[in-house]
């Protein structure tokens, strides 16, 4: 019988890319007016996203807040909430 080597262990996983992924560029929150200045980069399958966006702000589990938007570049949005207190 001859040994080739030390036996090995390894663990396989699979990666699966999200549908649709979101980062926050920027905020700004504007007390005087009552709103969230904010910007996003969004991509679809690591590729920038161009359609209709839908984003709500959600505090405790409850939403607070929802716009629709629109992309005003390749996979970028800038939007804004109003917010209470």
């Amino acid at each position: 019988m001859c040994q080739l080597g030390r036996p090995v262990s390894f663990t396989v996983a699979e990666y699966t890319l999200a549908p649709l992924s979101a980062r926050l560029v920027s905020h700004r929150l504007d007390r005087a007016s009552g709103e969230l200045h904010f910007e996003l980069a969004v991509e679809s399958y690591q590729v920038p996203f161009d359609r209709g966006l839908a984003v709500a702000l959600v505090e405790r589990g409850r939403e607070v807040a929802r716009a629709q938007l629109s992309p005003s570049g390749p996979g970028a949005y800038v939007g804004r909430l109003r917010i209470a207190g």
